[in-house]
């Protein structure tokens, strides 16, 4: 075998292992964002980085050491015939919910350390909301507002947005 033979199968080989490593990054750098409780969460289009609302079943997540199945008294709510595929991670407060197959809801809270594509946080206050969302609504009824907790719920997009004492805590995309 000639030297630039053996040259030429050593550089494709080289370029073939580039090629997958930059697949590797474009597939997994986002998730790999969504793992450590970061991540923009897009409240118009409905996603979480990769996963978007109506993207099939993905159980990816649970190969990451945060993340499980949820567990509903005696269901483990890991997909199949007649169950839900539910997927969280209470230390970073990331909920995703499959119903047919289908992304329903996505759901940070407390522990959630990412933004939303405009840049609101968990914390913020009502007003930098206001702010950024200057056309979102307020669906707040009567019955559940409490003065004692002073509960407010708004809607934008995709998302419904939860304030307590008129700070950020939750938000969740259906």
């Amino acid at each position: 075998m000639k030297v630039t033979d053996v040259l030429k199968r050593i550089v494709s080989t080289l370029v073939l292992v580039g090629l997958l490593l930059l697949v590797c990054v474009w597939l997994f750098g986002p998730i790999s964002r969504v793992v450590s409780g970061k991540g923009t969460l897009n409240l118009e289009a409905g996603s979480l980085e990769r996963f978007d609302l109506g993207d099939g079943d993905s159980h990816i997540l649970v190969s990451f050491s945060n993340f499980n199945y949820r567990k509903d008294r005696e269901n483990i709510r890991n997909g199949g015939y007649g169950n839900t595929l539910v997927i969280e991670s209470e230390k970073y407060g990331i909920t995703l919910e499959w119903a047919y197959q289908s992304l329903q809801c996505i759901g940070v809270s407390e522990g959630w350390k990412g933004k939303t594509e405009r840049g609101l946080c968990l914390g913020d206050s009502i007003e930098r909301f206001k702010v950024l969302y200057p056309s979102a609504t307020e669906i707040t009824s009567s019955n559940d507002f409490d003065q004692s907790n002073k509960i407010r719920t708004y809607r934008f997009g995709k998302a419904t947005l939860r304030f307590h004492d008129n700070i950020l805590k939750g938000i969740v995309v259906h």
